[in-house]
Order: C-alpha cells, then structure tokens, then sequence
C-alpha cells in the first residue's frame, strides 16, 4: 500500500523491522544480519489514497469475509496455509484478489487463506517475520507452519492454484515455490531464497540448541 509500479506496491519492510526493534536481526550472525539488512533496509511506509473503486473494495471485503485470521489459523493445529499480505491501497492486491478468491472457494476444506493487513501497525510483527517488502506477497505454509514457498507482486492465477492444491494434497514439494513478478524482482526472489536460508538455520537451531546461532 505504498509505491505502487512495476507489478507490486512497496510496503516497506525495512521500516517496519527498524521501529519493532530488530529482534530477528539480533539474533542472527554478523554476516546473515549484514546481508538481511542490505536487502530489507530503507524501507518507508508511503502510502497512497484508498482504491475508489467500489469492485475492488468488494474483492477485498470478500477475501475478508471468505478467510481466518492468523490466530485463528495458529488454533487450528496441522492445517496448512496461505498467507496473503496485502493493503487496501494496493490495486495489484485488487488485481490478484480474484485469483484469491478462486483458491479460497476451492481449497477453503483443507487449506487456511489468511489475510493479513501489512498497514494495520498490529500486523508489523508479522510483516516483519516474513521479511515483506513488496505486496502482494503470498506465503504457503505446511502443516508444521514452515514457509513451502513464497510469490510476490502480480501473481498468475495458476500458480495460486497449483501452490494451494499442493498444499489441500499434503505435497512435501511446491510445483512453484519462488516467484516473482515486478520491477525489483530480483531483491524479491534474493529475500525468498534467504527466508528459506533462515528457516532452515532455525530448524537445526532446534535439533542442536547448545550450538544455534538463532537461540531465543
């Protein structure tokens, strides 16, 4: 909901890890918190008007109305999950929206579509989580909660298919786990392939705790 070109709207995830206080940078190495700070930092929130349009706001209302919450989600044990960063503001969120809407009719049995708010300053924990920068953003999660692939800005409708059948048929792989389409599309992948480089550091952090670099 902020910078609106090229396939995406710049949320600014740099500014949002900035204000919680980078907790997450913290705990990581020197070298992975000097590469994660290069890629999100510098961010700034800008947003926009809101879309006048009144289909566009029903495309919004609608993907509210039709999905959970993430605490809800988080209940629900051994679900998986989309979760989809968006704002108001943003039209290439309208745009995707009728793609959402078709997977969540679907899959709505077997898969979670979570809606999550990037401008609700209640949601800047989980932006930042999931190291958001640009949006739409899109985060298929397993039923352990761990990230199955990422898509980002003008998402085609069938990769949002393929990604969430995978996901209602418990696939271990994604047919499309990165993409991304829009002007900084090569930051956007850098941050999928590093969220993925964090997660794993995470995993093993959990198997060996004495030696995790990622204690908390």
């Amino acid at each position: 909901g902020g910078i609106c070109v090229g396939g995406a709207c710049q949320l600014g995830a740099g500014a949002v890890a900035t204000a919680s206080g980078g907790s997450l940078l913290a705990s990581l190495s020197s070298f992975a918190a000097t590469t994660l700070a290069t890629l999100i930092g510098g961010g700034a929130i800008l947003a926009q008007g809101p879309i006048s349009s009144s289909s566009a706001m029903n495309i919004f209302e609608r993907l509210e109305a039709n999905s959970v919450k993430y605490n809800q989600h988080l209940v629900a044990q051994n679900r998986p999950a989309v979760l989809e960063i968006y704002s108001h503001n943003c039209p290439v969120c309208a745009k995707t929206g009728k793609s959402a809407l078709k997977a969540i009719q679907k899959f709505h049995s077997d898969v979670d579509w979570v809606m999550v708010d990037g401008m609700d300053p209640e949601n800047f924990p989980l932006v930042q989580e999931y190291n958001v920068d640009s949006i739409p953003h899109f985060v298929f999660l397993g039923t352990d909660g761990s990230i199955m692939g990422e898509a980002v800005g003008d998402v085609p409708e069938k990769l949002l298919l393929e990604n969430t059948d995978a996901l209602a048929h418990n696939k271990k792989v994604l047919p499309n786990p990165t993409f991304a389409k829009c002007d900084n599309a090569k930051k956007e992948i850098r941050n999928i392939q590093l969220n993925s480089a964090l997660q794993k550091m995470k995993q093993a952090a959990k198997q060996a705790p004495g030696a995790s670099i990622l204690s908390e």
